[in-house]
């Protein structure tokens, strides 16, 4: 268990829930280990929390990075997310970027709380789901959280910027 992760959802009352699974990367695989669990779990509820970085006059802007959250069935829309984001091109981080700056392992990466404040775009497809699964801070665990506490610790919390938007392909 990430205690940064379970330490910040107690200190603010976050209404979210830190569930043990077995070890993996794969989103899909973490829904089938949901589902053997006794979690009634669409793979469509998956969240697939990717750090992008936006290119700006051909720098890599890290100091703005986003974290953008897409369905794990989902396949992220670089040029809608720069779009939403008013920048020439956006890029998905390397693992050891994305891992920096959100302080988190690929397959681990929660939707909220990071070593960093990331500004936060969700799909609308997954923002209209009313409960949804993602990284619990390592690939051993899921945060059962609602899209609205999500733009609730981004916003009032963390003061990080949260946009709805199509962003899957």
């Amino acid at each position: 268990m990430d205690d940064k992760l379970s330490a910040f959802i107690e200190a603010h009352g976050v209404d979210a829930e830190l569930i043990p699974k077995p070890s993996t990367q794969q989103t899909l695989k973490a829904h089938e280990a949901l589902v053997a669990l006794g979690y009634n779990v669409n793979a469509s509820q998956m969240i697939k929390a990717l750090v992008c970085v936006p290119v700006i006059a051909e720098h890599f802007a890290e100091e703005k990075a986003v974290l953008a959250l897409i369905a794990g069935t989902d396949k992220l829309n670089l040029a809608a997310l720069s779009k939403v984001l008013g920048c020439e091109r956006v890029i998905i981080a390397d693992q050891a970027t994305a891992e920096r700056l959100s302080g988190y392992p690929r397959g681990g990466t929660p939707p909220i709380v990071h070593d960093r404040p990331l500004q936060v775009v969700i799909d609308d497809a997954l923002y209209s789901k009313p409960v949804l699964y993602g990284g619990g801070g390592s690939t051993d665990m899921v945060m059962k959280i609602t899209p609205s506490e999500i733009k609730r610790v981004t916003e009032e919390i963390e003061k990080a910027k949260f946009a709805v938007a199509r962003i899957r392909a």
